[in-house]
């Protein structure tokens, strides 16, 4: 079974084109940061992020799910206001290791 890596799995061509490969066949690896309205939508409720990541753990989906408290959208821009250096070196490394474990 074919594997593909998604960014912006959530957005609107993104969407469309999960669909197609799993259609496919294909096993899909989705990455998702925020939507194209600059809110988080459901995930403004924490609880409901929990709720989320529990269902994905009982029906044995993979996930890892990180939080960062106090931060904002763009918390990785160092040019920006809103720039977090210690959530953004943790953010990247977290990426950098999803992508050695599912890109091999």
């Amino acid at each position: 079974m074919p594997i593909a890596l998604i960014t912006g799995a959530d957005g609107f061509i993104g969407s469309r084109l999960v669909e197609l490969l799993v259609k496919k066949g294909y096993k899909i690896k989705a990455l998702s940061q925020y939507n194209s309205f600059n809110n988080w939508g459901w995930l403004d409720d924490i609880d409901s992020v929990n709720e989320f990541e529990s269902s994905l753990n009982e029906l044995g989906i993979q996930n890892d799910i990180n939080i960062y408290l106090g931060v904002d959208h763009a918390f990785a821009n160092p040019s920006g206001e809103r720039y977090a250096p210690d959530e953004s070196k943790d953010a990247w490394g977290k990426t950098i290791d999803f992508f050695e474990s599912n890109l091999k």
